[in-house]
C-alpha cells in the first residue's frame, strides 16, 4: 500500500515538475498564423486539416505555428515526447496553446471535423453548452470547448468555415 503511495507521490511530483514550465512557455510562445490561414481541427477532421496545409503550406495548424519560433519547437518537441501517465497535466498546456492560437486567428478562418457533429448545417444542440456535438458523440474535445469559442468570440475573425461550408453560429 505505501509503495503504491509513494510510486503516486513520485508521478505527481514529476507531472508538477514537467506541468509547470510547459505552461508558463505555452503562455509566452509566439503563435501568429497568417490572415485567413489558421487552421483547425477535431477527430476525424485531422486528415483533410493536414492536406491543406500540405497542399498550400501558408496555411497553418497549432503544430505548424509552433514550428516557426525556437521557444515554439522547443515545446513542442518536450509535449511529444512526456509520458502516457502525465496527459492529464499536459493537456492543460495544449488547451492554453489551442486557446491562444485560436484567438491569434484573423479573416476566415478554416475547421474540419466529423459531419456528425452538425445537424442541418448548425452545431447540434442536444448538449447544455452553445457549443455541443450530435447526441452520443464526445464534447471533451479542444475544439469543441476551447477553440471554437474563442473564434465564435473574437472580432478579429470574419468567417469559420467548418469543412469548408460557413458555420453560422448565431
Amino acid at each position: 500500500m505505501n509503495e503504491r503511495l509513494d510510486t503516486r507521490a513520485i508521478r505527481e511530483e514529476q507531472a508538477r515538475k514537467t506541468w509547470s514550465p510547459l505552461r508558463e512557455a505555452a503562455m509566452r510562445v509566439e503563435l501568429a498564423p497568417f490572415r485567413d490561414r489558421a487552421v483547425f481541427y477535431t477527430g476525424a477532421g485531422a486528415a483533410r486539416a493536414r492536406a491543406l496545409v500540405e497542399a498550400d503550406p501558408t496555411f497553418m495548424r497549432l503544430d505548424d505555428a509552433l514550428a516557426q519560433t525556437g521557444l515554439g519547437r522547443l515545446l513542442l518537441d518536450e509535449l511529444l515526447r512526456v509520458p502516457a501517465f502525465l496527459w492529464p497535466h499536459t493537456e492543460q498546456v495544449w488547451w492554453e496553446l489551442s486557446y491562444r492560437f485560436a484567438l491569434s486567428a484573423s479573416g476566415d478562418v478554416h475547421c474540419f471535423g466529423d459531419e456528425r457533429d452538425l445537424v442541418a448545417g448548425e452545431l447540434a444542440d442536444p448538449f447544455r453548452s452553445r457549443f455541443a456535438t450530435a447526441p452520443g458523440r464526445y464534447v471533451d474535445e479542444v475544439f469543441w470547448k476551447v477553440e471554437l469559442p474563442a473564434l465564435d468570440g473574437s472580432d478579429r475573425v470574419e468567417i469559420i468555415h467548418f469543412n469548408g461550408r460557413p458555420l453560422d453560429l448565431d
